[in-house]
């Protein structure tokens, strides 16, 4: 079916007219003499003309004539609508979640992992398709890992899906979900659904089928649970290793359990393990050092090797550098007087080229604020040169909460502080009011390229800010937002396929990055590992380690079956349409008219006469 986008120009057509009626009073033919007029023909000027017509005449007339109408097409965008039946396309889910290489699956006298068997059902089904019938295959884990695009080449996905293999990250459902609704609204068709999986879903499928409207299949796979896994190491500070195991048998079972420090026993013990979670306790001599220590399951069969070791990660303390520039005041000495944090002073900034990278937080306390600073700033009585914030008129009176929600504010009670001085502040869209006197801004907090930035309109000599007891509180959120988990010991223990931030100045860099992935944003690190394992990273002549293990939830490998509410109706067929536009037709074919009339006026090259 045809169909006009713009059918008003197809009053361009009426052009035909006036290039007819200038062709024919332009063409004039011979003229024969005839008896009734012959006495006035003599009267008029006999003008010599053709006395028929001309190939080259009749061919200049069609080439304008086939331009007018290709001008007409260029204009009014045809568009050819074609509608065809389409079958309901096949989205098929794998789960390659760490779980899935438990090899409690038999078949003869081999064992075989979830995996395997997995892939072997998905073949099966992609198999019994019709042909040409659209077919998708997702990996399922941390996200969703399309294999290839979807297709009907039945074969080809089925050679492709042989070569998968299984990930040390856990199903999140959540992330799967947001990630296939995208590529959904993106491939206009009807889908069905069928996830093969051990059943270890974050929110037990339900988002999933609530995805297909109901037209989810569910195939469950794993014979057992019959396992024993390690996770979440601590060393406590009396010499002992604490630890939980998990038993996924009926009964007791022995665990003969191994700690080491850097791929060096330094513990050994067989514990009994009740069925089950259960916290266990090792012992070892000697302090707690930095570098690897590893919590693993000495045992000949298991039925899942993935859970059998523990990595943690030791490294020294990270202190947060913190530079204050000003009069050294005593309340600021007296609230960052902590183990954790290095603190030094002076009275100025250094140079006009002070970018301010290294440091973790810079306080400015009624000094000059040079532009350009690559760190998070914190200035009393003073404001940055930038123009989002800037001083107004005088202010005395009580301290008031504007945003309670904001991180900066969480538990801290700034009601009834009295403000002896200073000055309001006039803020640019996108500044956020923390706190206000007489109904004026007086704290104001922004980002900027992913550098915190706060200014009070005092300092704590006009105020009794520093005499409340929100200051402190204050100062550990900004601390702990500035720099993302600074007082958590675990810092470099991570969890494979979950995200974490930390805060790393540019000279951080993991030395070996393959299996993990880093992304930076102003001062903080993005990190998520891909596979369980140890990473090294180095900041100048500082070496550390990073480690990453499987979730503890991929510990327990018992298959459990989702109860999907399923829809009764199967998915109809429905028609699709298929649009072909000639826009470009009639530009090309416009095109080549004029050329082929511009060498007719011109005449073809020939030889001299």
């Amino acid at each position: 079916m045809l169909n006009i986008t713009y059918p008003l120009a197809l009053w361009l057509g009426l052009s035909l007219i006036p290039i007819l009626l200038f062709y024919f009073l332009r063409k004039r033919f011979r003229r024969q003499p005839v008896s009734s007029v012959y006495l006035w023909s003599r009267l008029q000027n006999v003008m010599s003309g053709g006395s028929h017509l001309r190939w080259r005449t009749i061919l200049l007339l069609l080439l304008q004539i086939i331009i007018a109408i290709a001008v007409v097409f260029a204009v009014a965008k045809p568009v050819w609508i074609s509608r065809q039946l389409s079958k309901p396309g096949v989205v098929f889910l794998l789960d390659v979640s760490a779980s899935m290489g438990a090899q409690d699956v038999t078949q003869t006298t081999e064992f075989r992992s979830r995996l395997i068997q997995a892939r072997s059902i998905i073949a099966q089904q992609i198999e019994e398709q019709p042909d040409l019938t659209p077919v998708m295959v997702f990996l399922c884990s941390s996200g969703i890992q399309p294999l290839g695009s979807p297709t009907g080449d039945h074969r080809k996905l089925i050679n492709s899906l042989m070569t998968v293999d299984v990930s040390d990250a856990g199903f999140n459902e959540a992330e799967v979900v947001n990630q296939l609704q995208a590529w959904l609204l993106t491939h206009k068709r009807v889908w069905q659904g069928v996830l093969v999986t051990d059943g270890g879903l974050s929110l037990s499928g339900t988002k999933l089928g609530n995805l297909f409207d109901g037209n989810l299949k569910t195939v469950i796979v794993g014979a057992n649970g019959n396992n024993l896994g390690v996770t979440a190491l601590r060393l406590l500070p009396e010499e002992k290793a604490q630890f939980i195991i998990r038993n996924g048998w009926p009964d007791e079972q022995l665990a003969k359990v191994v700690l080491e420090h850097n791929e060096r026993i330094i513990a050994r013990a067989t514990l009994r393990v009740p069925t089950g979670l259960s916290n266990q306790t090792l012992s070892f001599h000697g302090p707690v050092r930095p570098g690897v220590y590893q919590i693993r399951l000495d045992q000949a069969a298991d039925n899942f090797a993935g859970d059998d070791q523990y990595f943690l990660a030791v490294n020294q303390p990270r202190p947060v550098k913190i530079l204050l520039v000003g009069n050294g005041n005593s309340f600021l000495r007296a609230v960052l007087n902590n183990p954790g944090v290095s603190l030094s002073m002076m009275p100025s900034f250094p140079a006009a080229d002070f970018t301010g990278e290294g440091w973790d937080l810079i306080i400015a306390d009624q000094v000059m604020i040079p532009n350009r600073l690559s760190s998070n700033i914190l200035a009393f009585g003073c404001v940055p040169e930038e123009p989002a914030v800037r001083f107004g008129k005088p202010i005395n009176g009580q301290l008031m909460k504007v945003d309670s929600t904001h991180p900066l504010l969480r538990f801290v009670d700034l009601n009834h502080v009295q403000i002896s001085g200073g000055y309001a502040l006039h803020v640019q869209p996108g500044v956020q009011i923390l706190a206000k006197v007489n109904n004026q801004p007086v704290i104001a907090a922004w980002e900027k390229d992913g550098w915190h930035n706060v200014v009070f309109g005092t300092d704590l000599i006009h105020s009794d800010l520093g005499l409340s007891g929100a200051f402190p509180v204050f100062m550990g959120n900004l601390l702990q937002q500035c720099v993302p988990q600074w007082n958590n010991p675990l810092i470099y223990t991570l969890t494979v396929g979950e995200t974490v931030v930390l805060a790393e100045p540019p000279t951080w860099q993991v030395i070996n990055p393959k299996e993990i992935n880093i992304n930076r944003r102003g001062p903080s690190l993005f990190i998520k590992p891909l596979n369980a394992g140890v990473f090294s990273w180095g900041q100048g002549m500082l070496r550390g380690v990073l480690t990453a293990n499987i979730p503890p939830s991929e510990l327990d490998i018992a298959p459990r079956p989702l109860h999907l509410s399923k829809n009764s109706m199967p998915p109809a067929a429905e028609y699709s349409f298929a649009r072909i536009s000639f826009e470009h037709t009639g530009l090309y074919l416009l095109l080549f008219c004029l050329c082929l009339e511009w060498v007719l006026w011109r005449g073809l090259p020939v030889g001299k006469r």
